[in-house]
């Protein structure tokens, strides 16, 4: 059970997020001093924490050299590491992940007689959150893990310590909590174990929320507060279960943090940059409100691009993403844009995609691809902060080489939650990193559709096919007849009446 809280009466002002990440700094740089005991196949760790006591954790790998990803298990109140380990570990290390748990403050192997760890909840949420960043100093340290794919499962309590290092920590690359929940987040002194606090910092990395609609330990209203404080990318699957959820619904949250996990090692190059600042400049339109936006990329370059929505209304709209294809620019995309999307009520935004447009030209397929594809994830936060736009309802279009960088876009940026890949393929004469179908499979559980030509001259039907099996799914399948790369009005609608039917 958690602990219970005095009625909530007052709205208590967190401090600043600036305080409340600094809160869980630490000085890394020292030296780490952790102990390791060798069992059968398991390493039982232990090692210092900056507050002084002794931090026991279990630790196993598949076999090989690796690099495997690595999903760290945090259990709930009152349980241990071996708990989850011996749940979930098994299987986990047979899909080939690397798996870590630790005892949190006051359970398992550090229990101290006549404490707590009810009464002090509050105190043991933030500490095992130190302790958790300490034990990925020593994950960084094992040259069989790969750093850029390490997630967590929290149960529980471990949920809310997951809300929180999915905030502070950047190392955790998605998360799946089950029945968590913030019965804190208007208690006095309670900010630093508040989840809700936190959680809104995830994004851009995914979150899976698993709940239960009849948990009297974590209610639903705790629950709600959780989860609305959430940014996108976010799945919520409510379970008519109480605060122990039946074991194939915690199997499916783990089934959707492995996918993310296992993204081939090419979506590195598409790591997310630093958000970018975005300036709007108004452009006289008879259909449409349409604003040219402007900012600077992660290599310094100006790109640009046209912000159309809605004549009428003030939103939230949900928002397309529009990638043109090669020689073009994103004026072509304009009228598409306008009459697609903001005339059914639908904000889009294209870009120039590097070396089209106003940008410097460039032909190597592979830059082009990377640096668009980076683009479009560092302009998504600065956009979907914006009031008119549903940040939770954002999909994609992309034509020809458009088509190919959304695929992967889609893929590796949850935040795009649907899929509308026009007239792309998989192509021989693409580099191996810019390979659509590579990324394909990992768009399985969120809507994908394609329009195709039986007879397009500039992406076969075989190179067309080949993407659409891919995915893993029979994704829905636009094609037509004529013998051309561009696609005929009616089929282009058809498609974008699906799109617009997933998003509104």
């Amino acid at each position: 059970m958690l602990p219970l809280m005095p009625a909530l009466v007052a709205s208590v002002q967190p401090p600043s997020w600036e305080t409340r990440k600094r809160a869980f700094d630490y000085d890394a740089s020292k030296p780490l001093s952790f102990k390791e005991t060798l069992t059968e196949s398991r390493l039982k760790l232990s090692f210092t924490n900056l507050r002084g006591e002794t931090v026991t954790a279990l630790y196993q790998k598949p076999e090989g050299a690796g690099p495997f990803p690595c999903v760290a298990l945090l259990h709930g109140l009152g349980g241990s590491k071996e708990q989850l380990f011996s749940l979930m570990a098994p299987e986990l290390i047979k899909q080939g992940f690397a798996v870590i748990a630790l005892d949190a403050a006051l359970h398992g192997e550090r229990k101290i007689e006549g404490k707590s760890p009810q009464a002090a909840f509050l105190q043991v949420v933030p500490d095992t959150v130190k302790d958790w960043r300490q034990a990925l100093d020593w994950l960084g340290t094992r040259p069989e893990i790969n750093k850029n794919r390490i997630g967590l499962l929290g149960y529980s309590m471990g949920a809310f310590q997951g809300s929180i290092l999915m905030g502070v920590e950047p190392r955790f690359q998605a998360a799946t909590l089950c029945v968590g929940g913030d019965p804190f987040v208007k208690f006095p002194g309670a900010a630093l174990a508040s989840p809700s606090n936190f959680i809104g910092h995830a994004t851009p990395r995914p979150v899976y929320f698993a709940n239960g609609t009849k948990d009297t330990t974590v209610t639903p209203a705790a629950s709600k507060v959780l989860i609305s404080a959430a940014k996108a990318p976010k799945v919520v699957n409510w379970i008519e279960s109480g605060h122990i959820l039946p074991a194939d619904d915690v199997k499916k949250g783990l089934s959707w943090l492995a996918l993310r996990l296992k993204l081939p090692t090419a979506a590195d190059k598409y790591a997310v940059p630093e958000a970018a600042k975005l300036s709007f400049a108004p452009i006289e339109d008879a259909d449409a409100r349409v604003e040219k936006v402007s900012f600077t990329n992660a290599s310094k370059e100006a790109v640009s691009g046209l912000y159309v929505r809605p004549k009428d209304g003030t939103g939230p709209f949900p928002l397309v993403l529009v990638l043109h294809g090669k020689g073009h620019s994103k004026e072509r995309m304009l009228n598409t844009m306008k009459r697609e999307f903001a005339s059914r009520g639908i904000a889009a935004i294209a870009l120039d995609a590097a070396g089209h447009g106003e940008r410097k030209p460039n032909t190597d397929t592979e830059a082009i691809f990377t640096t668009t594809i980076k683009d479009y994830r560092q302009l998504l936060p600065d956009l979907l902060e914006r009031p008119e736009i549903n940040s939770e309802k954002v999909g994609l279009i992309g034509f020809s080489m458009g088509a190919m960088m959304g695929t992967i876009l889609t893929a590796i940026d949850e935040r795009i939650r649907v899929a509308l890949p026009c007239v792309g393929g998989e192509l021989d004469t693409l580099p191996e990193t810019c390979r659509p179908a590579l990324f394909a499979p990992y768009l399985t559980d969120r809507p994908i559709a394609f329009v195709n030509g039986h007879n397009d001259p500039t992406v076969p039907e075989a190179s067309a096919k080949k993407l659409h099996s891919a995915v893993g799914t029979n994704p829905t399948i636009f094609w037509y007849d004529e013998a051309d790369h561009t696609i005929p009005k009616p089929t282009l609608r058809l498609g974008t009446d699906w799109l617009v039917e997933k998003l509104k």
